[in-house]
């Protein structure tokens, strides 16, 4: 790994493009036949409006034909099910979407599968009598059709013992929580399982597959951006943008890489632009993405060269140039401020450096003069 040690700032004018502004996208169906080239695909907000240059189709299904029926959400091609599958314990229906266009800021924790009740004719399924048509859900997601497990609900539920009708079928939504927020890929592939746990019961459909976010706006927000108080040193001004980067290398500059930051030559469709919002304190700063307005997370706690986190909520961060003797002279140090804060020590405070190896920004130890 070759470090970044201390780092040198270089500001340059940007004109800054901001990205669409959504917290959630949705997919609906339109099939027209029975295979999956049949589906069209619709990509909407977390509203249902649609989004442009964002598009879906449906790849795959782990069954044959789909399903047309007499109830009107399977005759107008609204829900998908399939025209049969094994219907027994440990069954699994199973989609696999594709979509293109995502932004590389959309990030989202949570999922939604509406799902649909229905005989195996395609009828409309009854809520009443004692039969149990227990299924389980499970989303997927990643980059390539090689997915990995996202979110899922475990716990068996009766998809018909809901009051809730829609084109003439009982349905309900199935809200799953990932573990961690996931950042889009473009493309995204989206995989949905709904796994049947019930000896008896009917058939399951989706009408609709939404991810999304809910996550909070921070508090403090610190936009618009305060005045810095004159009484404090700044080094670096918030009405500007500014490039980061290993000082003398051009392949090191900083640029918000999904909810990461990533490091490579200066290329301005990338989201390299910076800012450095002022606190109250001393050479201390926000550090804001131009593009995205996210903003560098902590690196306290983390292991070494692990890659440093973007979010939503305000970190603040000591930027400050070293001026001792040695091979880091010259270069500015950037260390979260919830730890302490120590250029003498080789293993007591954490700061931003360079991973050339992996081509990201990591956590590593700051020391003044050596790294």
């Amino acid at each position: 790994m070759k470090k970044i040690k201390l780092i040198s700032i270089v500001w340059l004018l940007s004109t800054t493009v901001f990205a669409a502004d959504y917290t959630g996208i949705q997919l609906t169906f339109n099939r027209t036949g029975t295979d999956a080239a049949s589906v069209e695909v619709a990509v909407g907000d977390q509203d249902g409006n649609a989004l442009n240059g964002v598009t879906a189709t449906l790849e795959s299904t782990s069954f044959g034909d789909l399903k047309s029926g007499s109830a009107e959400a399977l005759s107008n091609g609204s829900v998908l099910a399939p025209n049969s599958y094994e219907n027994q314990p440990g069954s699994e229906i199973t989609y696999l979407f594709k979509v293109t266009g995502l932004n590389a800021s959309f990030s989202f924790n949570k999922a939604d599968i509406d799902v649909y009740a229905m005989t195996a004719g395609g009828g409309a399924q009854s809520n009443s009598g004692n039969t149990k048509r227990n299924f389980q859900f499970f989303v997927s997601t990643g980059s390539t059709t090689a997915v990995s497990a996202f979110a899922s609900k475990e716990t068996d539920t009766d998809i018909c013992t809901v009051t809730d009708q829609n084109g003439g079928l009982f349905h309900s939504v199935q809200t799953m929580t990932a573990a961690s927020a996931q950042t889009a890929t473009s493309p995204l592939y989206i995989q949905v399982t709904l796994k049947k746990t019930a000896e008896l019961g009917c058939y399951a459909g989706i009408g609709l597959v939404k991810l999304y976010s809910d996550a909070q706006d921070p508090d403090p927000d610190p936009d618009p951006d305060p005045d810095p108080d004159p009484s404090v040193h700044h080094t670096f001004s918030k009405d500007k943008f500014y490039t980061i980067h290993r000082f003398g290398n051009a392949s090191a500059y900083f640029y918000q890489s999904g909810n990461q930051i990533g490091a490579g030559s200066l290329e301005t469709n990338k989201m390299c632009w910076w800012v450095f919002v002022p606190t109250d304190k001393d050479d201390c700063y926000y550090i804001k993405n131009g593009t995205t307005g996210k903003y560098v997370q902590s690196v306290k706690g983390l292991a070494q060269n692990v890659p440093v986190a973007m979010g939503d909520t305000p970190v603040e961060f000591q930027i400050k140039k070293d001026e001792k003797s040695g091979s880091t002279k010259g270069y500015y140090y950037m260390a979260s401020t919830d730890q302490t804060i120590s250029t003498e020590s080789t293993s007591e405070t954490l700061g931003l450096n360079w991973s050339q190896a992996g081509g990201s920004i990591v956590a590593w130890y700051i020391r003044s003069g050596v790294n």
